[in-house]
């Protein structure tokens, strides 16, 4: 930890153990040592405040194993009496504004969401315990990626952080299309003008006037049955040509794999897909969990792009999340650069990073962490779009 004697921030709060026996006792845990707390992990995965799908066990640890066993840790909350766990989040460090090392919840472009899991029944004192174990570890700031801001899980984190006097702020904070499921497709899309849900039909019509267009929704073990079609077709577009598709990095490719049938055998996987005379021309994979799913991968074949068969597979995987009846909402789990979900989904949701630093230089540990982490966010999308840009001027 660095030396500041002042940590978090005054006089009359500390750090430091409190005086009577916590309820809850910290835990930093390797990959073997997570493993065996799978039970405790898998039972928090399915009853969290805010669920997220790449923190449970089914995807977490077959990341951990083969695509990045190195760089992550864990750090977990659980009850003295009891031993079930009430927060948990894959953890790893960097230098940060001021800061050398600092701790963040782990997160990356295969899993943009950095939401904790933390027991519902004590929220609040999960995320107090879980802030007060990641600043003791290595220092004074600490940042979680990739919040929902409005949500229950960012609001347990800034009272936590209060409670231990300590500073918050957000930073990066951008708008994330998200589908509220409620009502019907056709209710939706009726506040689509004609001409749009004219095109939208003329593009369907011209792929079926192709051949025999099939519409497949999957769910569970059939939907990891086809998974290797999905791979397939993401491997022969951009991503394949650029090295960047799953299929293209072994390590990446066992992950998903493993990943895919242990969410399909937890019930946690759908799989939405068009099929032109039986060859894959366009999928969505989607994970469920709790009351949302996250559109996790799409895929479509690029001779087929006039037609915009992304664009028809999002439409039919929209009308199957409709017909879900446990659902309330879908992540589209899109980034800051611009996408097709941007204009068919109408509700949006505040995501960004939250920034907590105690000490007497707490005002400036924030400040100089915010600017880091945006100079980094505007360094990524610059790269993204100008990728796009290449990858345009070589197709003209």
């Amino acid at each position: 930890m660095e030396s500041d004697p002042t940590l978090p921030g005054d006089e009359t709060t500390s750090l430091a153990a409190p005086s009577t026996v916590s309820p809850f006792e910290p835990l930093f845990m390797t990959l073997v040592e997570a493993e065996a707390e799978t039970s405790a992990w898998q039972s928090l995965s399915d009853q969290a405040m805010e669920p997220n799908p790449f923190f449970r066990p089914e995807f977490l640890l077959p990341y951990l194993h083969y695509a990045e066993p190195a760089v992550v840790s864990i750090a977990a909350v659980r009850r003295r009496v009891g031993g079930q766990l009430v927060a948990f989040a894959p953890t790893g460090h960097r230098k940060l504004g001021l800061s050398r090392s600092a701790p963040l919840v782990w997160t990356n472009a295969y899993a943009p969401l950095g939401t904790p899991l933390l027991a519902p029944d004590c929220a609040e004192a999960a995320a107090t315990k879980f802030l007060r174990m990641l600043m003791m570890q290595t220092g004074p700031l600490l940042a979680l990626p990739e919040q929902r801001l409005d949500g229950t899980v960012a609001e347990a984190i800034r009272a936590g952080a209060q409670a231990l006097g300590l500073k918050v702020a957000q930073t990066s904070s951008y708008q994330r299309p998200v589908l509220a499921v409620h009502g019907s497709m056709a209710s939706y899309l009726s506040h689509f003008s004609s001409q749009r849900r004219r095109r939208y039909a003329k593009g369907y019509r011209r792929l079926k006037g192709q051949g025999h267009l099939v519409r497949d929704h999957l769910r569970g073990v059939h939907a990891a049955a086809v998974f290797e079609d999905f791979l397939a077709l993401e491997q022969a577009g951009w991503k394949g040509e650029a090295g960047t598709a799953i299929a293209s990095n072994p390590h990446l490719a066992t992950f998903a794999r493993k990943a895919v049938e242990q969410l399909a055998a937890a019930g946690c996987l759908m799989l939405d897909r068009l099929r032109l005379d039986d060859r894959t021309i366009a999928a969505v994979i989607s994970f469920r969990d709790g009351p949302r799913a996250y559109a996790w991968k799409t895929a479509f074949d690029e001779t087929q792009a006039r037609n915009s068969p992304g664009l028809q597979v999002v439409l039919a995987a929209m009308e199957n999340y409709f017909h879900h009846d446990a659902l309330v909402e879908v992540d589209s789990l899109a980034g800051r650069a611009p996408s097709l979900i941007d204009d068919l989904w109408r509700e949006r949701a505040s995501f960004g990073t939250l920034v907590v630093a105690g000490g007497g230089l707490s005002s400036a540990r924030l400040l100089s962490a915010k600017g880091d982490i945006v100079a980094r966010d505007i360094a990524r999308l610059g790269a993204k779009r100008l990728d796009s840009a290449l990858r345009r001027f070589r197709k003209t």
